[in-house]
């Protein structure tokens, strides 16, 4: 009689068959995961580096473009929840604290750096500049960049917002060109020094530019991860 040779699994082999399985099955998942893990920290650090690039160089580009004019303090004071500060001064530089940390405010002269907007009031040529933190109800930080025509300069022509017919005081003509532009919500910290001969000043309101400005952010990704980036500016040769 012939007998047959074929048999199915026992069930010893069915267990240690799904222990291999789910072992495994873990560590593929671990290894996922770690490579997940990894990509997005690798695309917030480039997010990161982006925008420090971009507004650092915005920052200096326009701080190498300043010119020693006097900056329309009262504009600077309404734009900045009441900041006081003298008349006459050429920069102003505002220490300043949030509940995420530095949020200080610096206002200088620049040639040639107006922002263009669509649809919207666009300057050239000499303009008054303020860069800030703006802390909205959600407690997020957003940098913003004020700007208006600087009135040393001459008369500033009328916007689109006058009436045909009329001509406008100087105040509402530069009121009409007046830019705020969100320049990036990325950027948690700012923080401004100012150089004077050996010694660097937290602050600065004065009828002379400063030997250097430093500049210092810290910008976060939406993940979490963060970065403090720093530069210095020499205003003065």
């Amino acid at each position: 009689m012939k007998r047959n040779s074929e048999r199915g699994f026992t069930l010893l082999e069915l267990m240690v068959t799904a222990v291999i399985v789910v072992l495994i099955a873990g560590i593929v998942q671990t290894s996922l995961s770690g490579i997940m893990r990894t990509r997005k920290k690798l695309e917030d650090e480039r997010v990161i580096t982006r925008t420090a690039q971009y507004v650092m160089q915005r920052i200096t580009r326009e701080l190498q473009n300043r010119l020693e004019e006097s900056i329309d303090t009262q504009r600077v004071s309404a734009v900045a929840n009441g900041i006081d500060a003298p008349p006459g001064v050429v920069m102003l530089g505002r220490d300043a604290q949030s509940p995420a940390g530095d949020a200080d405010l610096i206002a200088f002269v620049s040639n040639g750096t107006g922002q263009a907007l669509f649809n919207g009031p666009q300057n050239s040529g000499v303009v008054d500049i303020v860069y800030r933190l703006f802390q909205g109800q959600d407690g997020k930080s957003v940098l913003l960049r004020d700007e208006w025509p600087n009135t040393t300069q001459g008369p500033v022509p009328a916007g689109g917002g006058a009436d045909a017919g009329n001509t406008p005081s100087a105040a509402q003509a530069v009121n009409e060109r007046m830019v705020s532009f969100p320049i990036s919500d990325r950027v948690s910290q700012l923080n401004f020094r100012y150089r004077q001969g050996q010694r660097w000043l937290d602050q600065w309101a004065r009828d002379e530019l400063p030997d250097a400005v430093e500049i210092t952010i810290r910008v976060e990704a939406n993940g979490g991860t963060a970065e403090t980036f720093r530069t210095a500016v020499a205003l003065k040769q």
